[in-house]
C-alpha cells in the first residue's frame, strides 16, 4: 500500500509534464486528479490496516504515510 500511495502521488505531481508528453503511464492523468487522490487515500487506508493487523500502528514506520495523508 505504502508503494502505490507513493506512486499516485508521484503521478499527481507529474501530470502537467506527463500528459504534455503523452505519458500513459501515469495513473493520475489516465483516471484524473480526484480519482488518484482518492486511491491514494484508499491506499493509506489499507497501509494503516496493515500496520494495525501487524501491531505496528505505534511505531516510526506507521507514521511515515502521515506525510501522504495530507492530499
Amino acid at each position: 500500500h505504502f508503494g502505490t500511495a507513493f506512486q499516485i502521488v508521484d503521478d499527481i505531481d507529474d501530470m502537467e509534464q506527463d500528459a504534455m508528453n503523452q505519458s500513459k503511464v501515469n495513473y493520475a492523468c489516465c483516471f484524473g486528479k480526484d480519482a488518484a487522490i482518492e486511491a491514494v487515500k484508499q491506499e493509506i487506508n489499507g497501509y494503516r490496516k496493515a500496520m494495525k493487523d501487524l501491531h505496528l500502528e505505534n511505531t516510526p514506520v506507521a507514521e511515515i504515510i502521515e506525510v501522504y495523508s495530507t492530499l
